[in-house]
């Protein structure tokens, strides 16, 4: 299946589209509607989208998870993790996101997934760029969106300021313009709301009332996070001959893959949300590390062996849930 998946030609794109539905069929046709922890933005709280809608709910959240694979794929290859484009980074994220029920609903955290890509977007062109004047104030804007949305987020702000530092050559206006990108969204929604009058609901107590996060995984969760953390702690030994043996391009994107990991688990480990949807936060650097770790395997009967068990394991716990 990986040396399938190693090429982009019209039948492995035909063949994602097909492994994306079937990956996830059991939550489909279960009915089974999880629970969603709202976040507590500046205008109130906001959680399941179109709640009254479950069927269009249902079929905006597998659109917007579609795209968002095939958004992080085309990143994943723009970034030269990889000598050869595939779709594996886009097998790897329909995975990942088909391992968690509360993933498959749209919500506020599935804007929050597009955000993240488009920092992710915004920080390769940086990379790649020598004047990012106008990439380090929209950097800014979309970091001041997403806290915004989820205050927790400024946990990740020192780790995305270094990546920032690491990837482009420093000059202090491009670190102003990021700053003044940083507030532009919080002047546009306090305008807003003295204009029209709406008021603030959040709450400071929302940041400084802080508690690590215990996850409410079940039986079937809990198998499913194993395995992940498992392939994962072989893909951070794998990325030893990516840092030993890569250009400098290469390298910078590895150590900025590193931080956006690091930053987005500080994230979540500051939420005090007993619910498993904020771990949608790791998803983009998670499925980067797995990927890496199965196009770098050089055995291809033990790559095909570990992304067989990764399947199986992720479509079996679907349908024990279904079944409890």
């Amino acid at each position: 299946m990986i040396s399938f998946f190693k090429s982009q030609q019209p039948t492995t794109t035909l063949a994602f589209l097909l492994f994306f539905l079937v990956i996830r069929l059991p939550f489909l046709l279960s009915g089974i509607s999880p629970a969603v922890t709202e976040l507590e933005s500046l205008w109130g709280g906001i959680g399941i989208i179109l709640p009254g809608y479950p069927l269009l709910n249902l079929i905006l959240a597998q659109c917007c998870l579609l795209l968002q694979a095939i958004w992080f794929n085309s990143l994943f290859n723009k970034a030269d993790y990889h000598e050869v484009s595939s779709l594996v980074p886009a097998v790897y994220f329909s995975m990942i996101t088909a391992a968690f029920h509360q993933f498959n609903l749209f919500s506020v955290f599935t804007i929050i997934g597009f955000i993240l890509l488009a920092i992710l977007h915004m920080l390769l062109i940086v990379g790649a760029k020598e004047n990012n004047k106008l990439e380090s104030f929209n950097l800014g804007v979309l970091t001041g969106i997403v806290i915004l949305l989820d205050v927790h987020f400024i946990f990740m702000l020192p780790f995305l300021l270094v990546i920032f530092y690491i990837l482009s050559s420093f000059r202090f206006h491009h670190f102003v313009l990021l700053f003044f990108g940083i507030l532009f969204p919080a002047y546009v929604v306090v305008s807003i709301s003295y204009l029209a009058d709406i008021p603030l609901k959040f709450k400071m107590s929302e940041l400084l009332d802080f508690h690590l996060l215990i996850p409410d995984f079940d039986t079937s969760s809990a198998i499913a996070v194993g395995m992940i953390l498992s392939y994962l702690l072989f893909s951070f030994v794998s990325l030893r001959g990516i840092m030993f043996s890569a250009g400098i391009r290469r390298r910078k994107n590895v150590n900025m893959l590193i931080l956006f990991f690091l930053g987005a688990l500080a994230v979540v480990l500051s939420s005090y949300r007993q619910n498993s949807v904020v771990f949608s936060y790791l998803i983009l650097p998670v499925s980067i590390f797995l990927t890496l770790l199965m196009l770098r395997i050089r055995k291809k009967r033990l790559g095909e062996i570990l992304n067989a068990i990764f399947v199986l394991v992720i479509f079996v716990t679907n349908i024990v849930r279904i079944i409890k």
